[in-house]
């Protein structure tokens, strides 16, 4: 949940700053748009597949929402490609989100060993 709330103060600095409404984002999402207000108040929960595509929407990834929050340095790389592997087959994502998703992480890997 922390790193929730932390992924979505983020969202909203970027999405303030590229004038981008709550609706935009509910939109691209395919819910409503009190559902998107409950996952940025921190109400939900977002699954990996929502926070994928609120990153596409504010045009970021998930590695740079999350960089300053608890996530930074909870894992190696070993451990954070199994992570990755795993939620991949849990929720069916494409291959070309699976793929994106494991450059940002293995990126933000060796951005964090600096």
């Amino acid at each position: 949940m922390e790193n929730s709330i932390y992924f979505f103060k983020q969202v909203r600095k970027i999405r303030d700053h590229k004038s981008i409404t709550q609706s935009d984002i509910a939109n691209a999402l395919n819910i409503g748009p009190s559902a998107y207000c409950k996952l940025e108040n921190g109400t939900s929960e977002p699954t990996l597949e929502q926070a994928y595509s609120i990153a596409q929407v504010i045009q970021t990834t998930i590695v740079k929402l999350l960089s300053q929050g608890n996530f930074t340095n909870q894992h190696n790389e070993n451990n954070t490609n199994c992570t990755v592997i795993s939620i991949v087959e849990n929720l069916n994502l494409t291959v070309q989100k699976a793929e994106e998703l494991v450059k940002n992480l293995q990126d933000f890997i060796s951005v964090s060993k600096k």
